[in-house]
């Protein structure tokens, strides 16, 4: 697994609206950051949004294949969109409570 970051609120909603939904998944779109680990996903955050509420997700892709790297940086990007999930706290993957209306807590950044 991969790890990528998002702003908390933004993808909880798409998390949402996906609970219970049949075969549904939510993608990483190509071109997003990727990263090799919870404490480099945090160190991104930082690094480029400092003052946002920022959370860490989880993304089933290979660095090897599925991403590339940027040229001055130390992230890759996606090359192609890759199924993402949303961590635990302890980075754990998690879905949202079907029929539940109260959000999960997340790994945050």
């Amino acid at each position: 697994m991969l790890y990528t970051i998002g702003h908390r609120l933004n993808y909880l909603q798409t998390f949402r609206k996906m609970a219970g939904v049949v075969d549904g998944t939510h993608n990483k779109g190509k071109g997003g950051f990727a990263v090799r680990s919870i404490d480099e996903a945090r160190q991104l955050a930082h690094e480029h949004f400092p003052d946002k509420d920022m959370a860490i997700f989880g993304i089933y892709a290979d660095w090897e294949t599925d991403t590339v790297a940027v040229a001055d940086g130390w992230w890759h990007n996606l090359s192609k969109a890759a199924p993402i999930v949303m961590l635990s706290p302890a980075g754990d993957a998690i879905e949202w409570p079907v029929g539940s209306d109260e959000a999960p807590e997340l790994c945050r950044a």
